[in-house]
């Protein structure tokens, strides 16, 4: 390893087909608590200029939080800047936070030391919208709307999922967890339907339709997990049956890709990266295994973290082959990437030139980093 200039540039694994060494470099500043959304939304704005990440004032000692800050840097890691200061922000995923526009953020954090609450904020510190009171966010908007969702009876619009039109400043409900009954009979370890709960809606990259997984959170009873897929008028709802482990869609909207984990398409569950029709109807698989993955935006490149509780590695691997191309990062510090939970959730910049991610680099502190993949 080298330092230059305050940074620390490790030597990448690379795989025996692939000779170059890939330069990484630390994004958030030296000594602070820091991480970036949720896996495969990019932390850079739109147009590639900006990188946006969360800074806790200490190190959390637990998945709950503290207080801190919001920030983004230049994509040359110069010209550091707080947009907004929070109370409380979890750790997992950051709360969400993620680009709306070159100008605007989303996130979810607890403003007020009450209780948590989504809004837009303008990268000057402005709240253009909200705060909505336990509404969460998590995914990346799309052409200006954002998925809000309700986990409990305090959310400002109940239960359910909602659409705000950030051009219009319109919140409609898409749909709650009691327009899934009638599926219910496909879902048999999930029987009381009191206890479910919308979790992880996602927009298509086109903006058409919406997918999101549906749990229930009764205590010791099976979390369920099922995934659908709809307009966001809530017509041509499709079951998917059980969701791939951290999906996402992988085209505009006709296929998902995720971790196979436990779908239920005949085929060994063994967490490679795979792509499915809406209906769950395996098409291929993409890559090897690996969990909190994201995609290329050209689709030549996946990426994930090795599995839970085990020391986290950072997987980088070629479209159709489940060979580790090269690993991207790798260290020992599993109280931070699985108690605190600040996952690695690695995603690629908007050229998919470059892969940040989360890192430990002590059991008390996370850093954001990213590597260079132009070599490949």
């Amino acid at each position: 390893m080298s330092a230059v200039a305050g940074f620390i540039f490790p030597l990448v694994m690379m795989g025996a087909d692939t000779a170059e060494r890939l330069r990484s470099v630390r994004v958030s500043p030296e000594g602070a608590f820091a991480g970036i959304g949720s896996y495969d939304v990019s932390p850079e704005s739109p147009d590639g200029t900006k990188i946006l990440y969360a800074r806790w004032t200490r190190s959390p000692k637990d998945g709950g939080g503290g207080a801190g800050s919001i920030w983004y840097c230049r994509r040359d890691l110069s010209g550091h800047t707080k947009i907004i200061d929070y109370k409380n922000l979890w750790v997992h995923n950051a709360g969400g936070i993620a680009w709306l526009d070159n100008e605007r953020i989303q996130v979810a954090a607890c403003f007020d030391g009450k209780q948590t609450a989504s809004a837009i904020i303008n990268i000057n510190g402005t709240v253009e919208f909200g705060p909505y009171p336990g509404l969460e966010v998590l995914h990346e908007p799309v052409r200006g709307k954002v998925l809000l969702y309700g986990l409990g009876t305090r959310a400002q619009f109940g239960r359910g999922l909602f659409v705000l039109d950030t051009a219009t400043g319109k919140i409609s409900k898409v749909c709650d967890e009691r327009d899934f009954v009638k599926y219910a009979a496909k879902m048999p370890d999930m029987k009381d339907p009191a206890y479910w709960v919308i979790t992880h809606p996602t927009w298509s990259k086109d903006g058409l339709y919406i997918a999101l997984c549906l749990q229930s959170n009764k205590p010791k009873a099976p979390i369920g997990e099922y995934l659908f897929s709809f307009r966001p008028d809530f017509t041509d709802v499709v079951f998917f049956g059980k969701k791939p482990m951290h999906f996402n869609w992988y085209d505009d909207h006709q296929s998902i890709f995720g971790n196979d984990r436990a779908v239920q398409d005949g085929l060994e569950n063994d967490n490679s990266i795979r792509r499915w029709t809406r209906d769950g109807k395996w098409i291929e698989t993409l890559a090897g295994a690996a969990t909190h993955n994201t995609m290329s935006p050209d689709k030549r490149f996946f990426a994930g973290e090795s599995w839970y509780n085990t020391d986290p590695f950072l997987y980088l691997y070629r479209k159709g082959s489940t060979k580790v191309t090269a690993t991207i990062m790798s260290h020992c510090f599993q109280s931070v990437t699985w108690e605190m939970r600040a996952h690695v959730n690695p995603s690629f910049s908007r050229n998919g030139k470059r892969l940040y991610y989360n890192r430990a680099t002590s059991d008390a502190l996370n850093e954001v980093w990213c590597s260079d993949l132009s070599g490949l």
